[in-house]
């Protein structure tokens, strides 16, 4: 449990850092949806890099306007 909550507050931070870089304002809840994603495809098994790519995509889907 304590390593989730190291992995999520990662990847929160790395969010908020990308989103800030590409000077975006994400939608309320994107964060939190993205990271949850993350977490539970890293826990089956995905790859680092695919997980990220995956949830990414994942996350503009259901956040685009």
């Amino acid at each position: 449990m304590a390593t989730e909550n190291i992995i999520t507050k990662i990847c929160l931070e790395k969010f908020a850092t990308e989103m800030k870089n590409a000077g975006m304002l994400p939608p309320p809840g994107m964060e939190t949806f993205t990271c949850d994603c993350f977490l539970s495809k890293i826990n089956t098994g995905l790859s680092i890099t695919s997980a990220q790519s995956l949830c990414k995509d994942k996350a503009f889907e259901v956040f685009a306007e």
